[in-house]
């Protein structure tokens, strides 16, 4: 965690130096007067299970439910978003076989890289699961293993990636909600008739697999024309405009993976093999729950104000905080603390942004191996 909150730009020397001195000025005792050298904390990460790290990501969720999952609810539902990213990582023949490299052209990248699907609260803006796999791995089958983390009933919101008839099924199976963006072009044919007329909100049914189902098609008829899959049916309860705004919210995801590579530097790994990059990726993700967790207390009184508590202050708050509330011992003094984050946190704020201002324009320098593809 001192790594990640750190944005992984100190070693592991710097990083156990600091948390020693601080250990001495918190009164806190380590079981050795010096910190451990780079190898043996290296060989001790290796013992520790990724897995121990996602399992307090599920309980920074369950924290959140208990405390304030009822005002974070749209029409009942809870509201997912899923998407997908790609993170770069080290050049390790470990990480090459295990996560594997693009392809760029005829020759593979020098660098491997994972493909991170996350499933994201838009409301309370927390990540309830992740899934890590290979950088081809398919998003739809990633799509499934995020789906066994919600309820009946909840609401699922996905890009133009994701629709097929492979996974309406699923999700109608398992009555799980969904808001989908539908590709304009090379689509379902009943997509394709719907577009040819003039209508701009209607019910149909579907058969998969001998199977019907009713689906409604909602398009938006802008210059950017939009086409949205949805099972919410109850044209009256669900109105068009409440349709088309709640695609909308799949923007917040957006902004965790911006705010993911910029804020937290995500990508500067450390560890060369796959338990070690499992437990950084999952680490900041934690770390996010619990920054987002600590803004919810903060503002629990102000859900429905115009503005909101900066995410970028809340972080380097935590971080500032961090250490010595984990290593405290005395509870009063923890409470102190906690009170004090809670104070900082709130006092700096910014309005509330929704959706991109501009069009998504890519600043990354365009390799000769890009440009030998094209």
């Amino acid at each position: 965690m001192n790594l990640v909150k750190d944005r992984n730009a100190k070693g592991y020397d710097i990083t156990m130096n600091q948390l020693w001195s601080e250990s001495k000025r918190f009164n806190f005792e380590l079981p050795s007067d010096e910190p451990p050298k780079r190898s043996a904390f290296s060989q001790a990460r290796n013992k520790l299970e990724a897995n121990v790290v996602k399992k307090l990501i599920k309980k920074s969720v369950n924290e959140f439910e208990d405390l304030y999952d009822y005002k974070y609810r749209w029409k009942s539902h809870r509201v997912f978003a899923v998407d997908g990213t790609e993170y770069t990582l080290p050049a390790s023949e470990d990480l090459i076989k295990r996560f594997g490299r693009q392809n760029c052209g005829n020759v593979d990248a020098h660098y491997p890289q994972t493909s991170v699907s996350v499933l994201f609260n838009v409301k309370s803006k927390l990540a309830y699961d992740l899934v890590v796999e290979d950088v081809k791995a398919n998003e739809r089958e990633g799509l499934k293993k995020l789906c066994k983390s919600l309820k009946c009933n909840d609401l699922i919101i996905l890009d133009r990636g994701y629709p097929s008839y492979e996974i309406l099924k699923y999700l109608f199976d398992r009555k799980i909600q969904f808001l989908i963006r539908n590709p304009v072009g090379q689509t379902f044919k009943f997509v394709e008739d719907f577009l040819e007329e003039d209508i701009k909100d209607k019910i149909i049914e579907i058969t998969i697999e001998r199977k019907k189902y009713k689906l409604r098609l909602i398009k938006t008829g802008d210059d950017s024309e939009k086409v949205f899959l949805t099972s919410l049916l109850d044209q009256r309860y669900y109105t068009y405009e409440d349709i088309c705004n709640l695609y909308d919210e799949r923007w917040e995801i957006e902004e965790h993976y911006k705010v993911n590579k910029e804020l937290f530097k995500v990508e500067n790994f450390h560890s060369k093999n796959e338990n070690g990059i499992l437990q950084e990726i999952y680490s900041q993700l934690l770390l996010s729950n619990i920054t987002r967790l600590l803004m919810n207390e903060a503002d629990k009184e102000n859900i429905l104000a115009k503005d909101e508590p900066s995410f970028k202050n809340a972080v380097y708050v935590v971080e500032r905080y961090f250490n010595e509330i984990i290593l405290c011992n005395n509870e009063n003094k923890m409470k102190e603390l906690f009170e004090d984050m809670l104070v900082e946190i709130k006092r700096v704020r910014y309005k509330k942004i929704k959706d991109r201002h501009y069009p998504r324009r890519s600043y990354k320098v365009v390799s000769k191996w890009t440009r030998k593809k094209a």
